[in-house]
């Protein structure tokens, strides 16, 4: 007993961290807008963000491409767009191919993507 953990942190948070405003949109897929006040009371925000097999820097990284706040991101999400991550972050985020000859090569800028979605009617997530 005893051991729970809040999952929200906050740089230069000094009062009580809370989530003003969330999206839940399948398993382990979730943003969190995060509020608290810093050290001379003034009102501070920041974002948590979950989403399996797409890194959170990728998430900000497409967000900021197409010129939108990670919530719009999840609200495009939740109501059933298909959204394209580019893994490489433009060539940012180094990955590795396996190639079947048994060579090993990093991935080209925009290679390596994930374009996911979200039915309606089922609780699940669609990788294409």
């Amino acid at each position: 007993m005893s051991q729970f953990h809040v999952d929200f942190d906050m740089d230069g948070a000094s009062g009580e961290i809370y989530a003003k405003e969330c999206y839940f949109i399948a398993k382990k897929v979730y943003i969190d807008i995060l509020e608290s006040v810093d050290k001379d009371g003034q009102i501070i925000n920041a974002n948590h963000i979950r989403m399996k097999s797409v890194p959170t820097s990728c998430i900000e990284y497409t967000s900021k491409e197409q010129e939108l706040q990670p919530i719009d991101l999840y609200k495009d999400l939740f109501n059933g767009k298909k959204i394209n991550f580019d893994l490489t972050e433009g060539g940012n985020n180094c990955g590795f191919k396996y190639e079947k000859d048994l060579t090993v090569r990093s991935y080209e800028e925009s290679e390596f993507n994930r374009c996911i979605g979200f039915s309606k009617d089922v609780e699940r997530i669609e990788v294409f």
